[in-house]
């Protein structure tokens, strides 16, 4: 592994320190051959549909409590819908960052696992979850402040107090998040991603059944004595489901098998100096990446909320739709994540490769489906969250209509980026996305959101537009650095534990 992580991801190279007793251009030969058989990309694409498969759904359920907030908040009206979209545009926007130093545990944990070392993916998890807790509270508290947040950004005062109200609990859900990241990395190392489904799932109910509850009143079931909280009260059903299902995992961790003899190496609690600056340096690019993206679509709704409510619904919808069908190419990415990074672990070059490139095929025609649904029937989706019969509603489910429809057309460019970028961090390689990330969302996409939007005045359908634009720049150019760097033509620098 020291040979390999000091030499670029070049087949030949990696022939001349993997002992083996062909010459290196015989070896050249079978791994150039092997890109072409048919049979390798069929058993790439099953291991990668197996690990995948969990792990979005289990996405597309953590998704699911947002949505089922956004739902069941609907039902108070466009008002509490354009505060809740505020409100979750900020939330997402720190829970991102977050999440990327989570993140990283992914890769440290497959390399540990791909060279046989338990005792090193011992020192991830238990570091990974000190770290992480620690951030999280962080973010708890500069959360408290969210309603003058909001007012600096330029938000009406009615919205932002109302936002500020929903983020008084809704920030209590991000701390056993990123723990429950870290938890399912462990999962998907040992190809159990099932289970993090499992655990999710569970929250999903619960958190489905405390929405309906808290937000309208414990009438709903028989329970007079529980008050309707409105609002807030979805933000306090999401938070206890995602505490409640951080603390199944680890129970189960420290119980079962084979999670239990990792667990039982050991390893301290109080900070690992050397570990936390390589889970920083890896890990911080991936939170400005992260955040680069997130607060791109963060701040085209605080855009949208200078148009006005009705377009800062409609935002909000079209949003909540298009984010859901993300979540599967998100999970294919995790999935390249591990297996390019536990394929790293064992210095194979060509199932580094391989996998990144089955993960982009797979995202691409998931997420053409999925735009040409988007683009031909949008209506069935956006009237979900909104009685469609009330006057009031028709302006801004036509806009959910407008929105959807750029929104089907940067569908591939989603699903693109958000692999690419995953398949780079399997490489460690997480500064140069970094830059990509800085250029392609904001330098392009935000700077056209704005242009497009309030220069030229086509207002929410110029923001979309600017969305698209940043999106399909990122997507190029982190599919050209993968195929750089796997071609040999970069220097990709896995980092050993």
């Amino acid at each position: 592994m020291g040979d390999y992580a000091r030499c670029p991801l070049r087949p030949h190279r990696l022939a001349l320190h993997s002992g083996s007793r062909r010459t290196p251009g015989t070896r050249v030969t079978l791994i150039m051959t092997n890109r072409l058989i048919p049979a390798a990309w069929r058993a790439e694409s099953r291991a990668m549909l197996l690990l995948a498969a969990p792990v979005a759904l289990g996405q597309l359920l953590q998704m699911g409590m947002n949505l089922t907030d956004m739902l069941v908040i609907g039902r108070l009206g466009k008002e509490a819908l354009a505060a809740a979209a505020l409100a979750q545009g900020l939330w997402v926007f720190f829970w991102f960052f977050g999440m990327g130093l989570a993140t990283v545990t992914a890769p440290l944990l497959a390399q540990a696992q791909g060279e046989g070392d338990t005792a090193g993916q011992a020192r991830v998890l238990r570091q990974g979850l000190v770290l992480n807790l620690l951030i999280g509270l962080g973010i708890v508290a500069i959360l408290g402040w969210s309603e003058l947040l909001l007012l600096w950004l330029g938000q009406a005062p009615d919205l932002a107090r109302e936002a500020g109200h929903y983020l008084q609990a809704l920030r209590w859900a991000i701390p056993p998040l990123l723990l429950m990241t870290v938890c399912r990395n462990l999962f998907v190392t040992y190809q159990k991603a099932n289970l993090s489904l499992g655990f999710t799932s569970g929250a999903f109910v619960l958190n489905a059944g405390l929405d309906i509850v808290l937000v309208f009143g414990g009438q709903v079931i028989g329970l007079s004595a529980i008050p309707a909280f409105g609002l807030i009260g979805a933000g306090i059903a999401t938070a206890v489901g995602c505490w409640l299902m951080v603390a199944a995992m680890l129970i189960y961790i420290v119980t079962k098998a084979p999670f239990r003899a990792v667990w039982a190496q050991g390893g301290r609690w109080w900070p690992d100096a050397a570990l936390w600056r390589k889970m920083l340096v890896l890990g911080l690019p991936i939170s400005v990446t992260m955040v680069m993206e997130v607060g791109l679509f963060a701040i085209a709704g605080m855009l949208m909320g200078w148009l006005g409510t009705d377009p800062l619904a409609a935002h909000q919808i079209a949003i909540l739709i298009a984010s859901v069908t993300f979540m599967v190419p998100w999970g294919i990415s995790q999935a390249a994540t591990v297996r390019i990074a536990a394929a790293v672990g064992r210095g194979d070059a060509e199932a580094a490769a391989q996998a990144g490139w089955v993960a982009q095929a797979m995202g691409l025609v998931f997420m053409g489906a999925m735009a040409l649904v988007l683009w031909l029937m949008p209506h069935p989706f956006v009237r979900q969250f909104l009685d469609a019969e009330a006057a009031a509603n028709v302006a801004v489910l036509d806009l959910a209509v407008t929105y959807l429809a750029i929104a089907a057309l940067f569908q591939l460019f989603d699903g693109m980026q958000v692999i690419g970028v995953a398949s780079l961090r399997g490489l460690s390689d997480t500064k140069v996305p970094m830059f990509f990330a800085i250029f392609g969302y904001w330098g392009v996409g935000l700077t056209t959101s704005y242009l497009l939007g309030f220069v030229a005045h086509w207002k929410g359908v110029g923001v979309w537009i600017g969305l698209a634009t940043g999106l399909a720049v990122v997507a190029f150019l982190m599919v050209w650095r993968f195929r750089a760097l796997t071609a040999g033509r970069g220097r990709a620098i896995p980092q050993p534990i």
